[in-house]
């Protein structure tokens, strides 16, 4: 019995280990996708924001609508 539980506990070990050498690797990835994304995602506004300032017109969303009620003072 004493075989089995020394048995298991080296197991346990290993897997543990090799818990750490993943989790290790698994933030080197998450850092390194996360600091991609922020990059492309800046490229991407930065491209965006030539293009949408070369073809602005101003026709839309910020227009005033004019006030049809009565003027209550």
């Amino acid at each position: 019995m004493v075989d089995r539980i020394e048995y298991n506990v080296e197991h346990a070990k290993e897997f543990v280990d090799r818990a750490v050498a993943d989790t290790k690797k698994a933030v080197q990835y998450q850092s390194k996708a996360r600091r991609m994304s922020f990059r492309e995602a800046s490229e991407s506004l930065s491209l965006n924001g030539i293009k949408v300032n070369s073809t602005s017109d101003d026709s839309g969303s910020n227009r005033r609508i004019p006030h049809s009620g009565p003027v209550i003072a």
